[in-house]
């Protein structure tokens, strides 16, 4: 697998659980793991091509940006983080997008829309879905309290406001 050139590797998780094995989560790591923390950003949800290794652009869904730099969702489990001067917008209506991407997009702006404190749904990866309350919102996803207290870290593509939701 070769390496976009435009800044590091992150692996999206998709859910870590505040407790392994009697041992609790640091809460910074999950934090880390997504981004670090952050409030929702203009454009969450836009698809974009970001320049990649060999000047060569992949087609990706802003999931959050500063004035600095922007986090692009590139697929499965993976979000680059990179410059402004390297992700261009494109013209959805003229080509073709995978409907991964669309989804990708969908998720993207739905976790945006999410306040911090709000009452949220998650697929707990059994697929099931729990309900918690959204005690911290990240770059790519967030930390859900559960009602018995337990912290629940959610990548923004299994998290969902548990308003209007069927």
């Amino acid at each position: 697998m070769r390496r976009m050139s435009t800044g590091p590797k992150r692996s999206l998780p998709l859910l870590a659980v505040a407790r392994n094995a009697g041992e609790p989560l640091h809460l910074e790591n999950a934090r880390k793991r997504f981004g670090g923390a952050a409030s929702s950003s203009a454009g969450c949800g836009r698809i974009v091509e970001v320049i990649g290794a060999g000047n060569v652009p992949v087609l990706g869904v802003v999931l959050h940006q500063t004035d600095a730099d922007i986090d692009v969702w590139v697929g499965e489990a993976l979000v680059r983080r990179t410059r402004h001067d390297k992700v261009f917008a494109i013209d959805a209506s003229a080509r073709e997008i995978s409907d991964a991407t669309l989804r990708a997009a969908s998720d993207a702006r739905v976790f945006g829309a999410i306040e911090r404190g709000a009452r949220v749904l998650y697929d707990t990866g059994d697929g099931r879905v729990a309900d918690g309350v959204l005690v911290e919102k990240c770059r790519y996803g967030g930390l859900v309290a559960r009602d018995d207290g337990a912290i629940m870290a959610v990548g923004f593509r299994r998290l969902w406001p548990a308003e209007g939701r069927s």
